[in-house]
């Protein structure tokens, strides 16, 4: 029982510093020491059943309302871009500290052998051996330190760009107002914020020049008091040699109180590795402008039916939910006070998924929660009970996979922000086993950003093309065709 634990002075003058309460680290370490049971996969989203497809017939109608939205200044991006470039190099690492494995070895040279390809080449030294090649990006620049947000991912022949670059390039094709003007807002690491401002101020001015756009760019930290409190396997809370509290970040979804405080309307939220070159970023842009235009027609499909009282509302609402949300309707409610609850007075999304490519990670499903009620979620593996025969094969069912492009509706009718927090699902948390100065401990993630931080958000799957979907895991992906400019 956690309330048994008796804290010190100087655990609470810890916990003030970082702007947290007794209540809320007991609450903590008790999901520590008692998890909450897996989630309940009942079967994955597919098409017709959850997830929707935009017919051809229909994209000049979205392109339309995403425009309307575009001139009139609604769109924000946000970027989580705090992430370090570490597990990119991971096997680099591995054999320059000479505790490689084979594969690991292998994976290096290979990397070796292809360094004239690498989009950082221009930064490297000549290098006759794998050793002197692996002393250049990990000791002398540095690589596996840097964010990967700021590392050379696409080589053009007379310059090398970041991802977040790309960003920006990508930005000014799809978010940029009437009057030219882009807004994008980049979570990152404190200790890095004078080196994303250091970049955008050396490319600023060209792509603006380049691309008729101006620039509006923002940046925010994980507040600390988003730390989670680490527990002691034993039970209790995990003190260090010194006898102070330990507290580790709380994962990507600390990153709801960053977007709940953006104070935007209409946010695009995709991750910063999911980069593409010049030449195959048409198709991306166009899907980005397909799915905004639909979260606007679902926007106005929820404010004429909000606004209706008409004697047939609930047989339109329901043909709503079955043609826009993909929802069968025998899982609809069938009275109009919940009809009302399902729709409105809730934030909305969007969300991109790809045909499933054998990609790991997590996907769309149907989800029973612990009422019994059926919802669409995005489930990620961590989440999911894998001892369980039923559950590993709801899983291997799964068509499509989360490459984390959402649109986000932030506002209510009335144009007022909602508080995001009130929909988070805080029961949907993950806890890890880690380590600390060789004792083991027991570290608490909150509910991801786009699943359990958005668990109560009124959600559509819609089907994208896989070339949409360009992530960069390992330095090796840099090589593959969709990071090779004119390949």
């Amino acid at each position: 029982m956690q309330n048994a634990i008796n804290f010190t002075d100087r655990d609470r003058a810890e916990m003030d510093r970082r702007g947290l309460t007794e209540d809320e680290v007991r609450r903590q370490l008790d999901l520590c020491h008692n998890p909450p049971a897996a989630l309940e996969l009942v079967r994955p989203a597919t098409m017709g059943d959850g997830l929707v497809q935009l017919a051809p017939e229909r994209h000049e109608a979205l392109l339309a309302l995403h425009a309307e939205a575009s001139a009139a200044g609604r769109w924000t991006k946000m970027v989580p871009a705090s992430g370090a470039a570490t597990r990119m190099f991971k096997a680099l690492v591995a054999v320059h500290q000479g505790k490689g494995s084979e594969d690991e070895r292998t994976f290096a040279e290979d990397c070796f052998g292809q360094r004239d390809r690498l989009p950082f080449r221009d930064d490297l030294r000549d290098a006759d051996a794998l050793e002197d090649f692996l002393a250049d990006v990990i000791d002398r620049l540095g690589l596996a330190q840097m964010p990967k947000a700021l590392l050379s991912f696409h080589h053009y022949g007379n310059e090398a760009r970041t991802p977040f670059e790309e960003h920006l390039v990508e930005a000014a094709a799809h978010i940029r107002d009437e009057t030219g003007v882009c807004r994008l807002h980049l979570t990152v690491t404190e200790s890095h914020e004078k080196a994303f401002r250091d970049c955008l101020e050396a490319v600023r001015g060209k792509l603006a020049e380049r691309l008729g756009v101006q620039y509006e760019v923002s940046f925010s930290f994980q507040d600390p008091a988003t730390d989670t409190v680490a527990a002691d396997p034993a039970g209790g809370p995990f003190h260090d040699d010194e006898g102070n509290l330990v507290f580790r970040p709380g994962g990507h979804g600390s990153l709801i109180h960053n977007l709940n405080r953006l104070n935007a309307d209409l946010v695009y939220v995709k991750n910063i590795d999911n980069m593409v070159p010049d030449d195959r970023r048409d198709v991306v842009v166009l899907w980005k402008k397909l799915l905004g235009g639909f979260l606007c027609h679902l926007e106005n499909g929820l404010d004429e039916l909000r606004d209706d009282e008409g004697g047939d509302w609930l047989d339109r609402a329901r043909a709503f939910l079955s043609e826009d949300f993909g929802m069968p309707e025998r899982y609809q409610p069938t009275n109009a006070a919940a009809m009302r609850n399902l729709l409105f007075g809730r934030p909305l999304r969007v969300c991109g998924m790809v045909p499933a490519t054998g990609e790991t990670g997590g996907g769309p499903f149907w989800v029973k929660d612990r009422r019994g009620e059926e919802s669409l979620q995005i489930v990620e593996t961590s989440q999911v009970d894998r001892e369980r025969e039923d559950q590993r094969e709801v899983m291997r069912g799964a068509t499509h996979f989360n490459p984390v492009d959402l649109v986000c509706r932030l506002r209510n009718a009335k144009g007022e922000p909602f508080d995001l927090l009130r929909y988070v699902d805080e029961d949907a948390v993950f806890v890890a086993q880690k380590a600390h100065s060789g004792r083991p401990l027991l570290a608490l993630e909150h509910p991801g950003l786009w699943n359990g931080a958005m668990s109560r958000w009124l959600t559509a799957f819609v089907e994208v093309p896989a070339a949409t979907f360009a992530p960069v895991k390992t330095v090796m992906d840099l090589l593959r065709p969709e990071h090779q400019p004119g390949s």
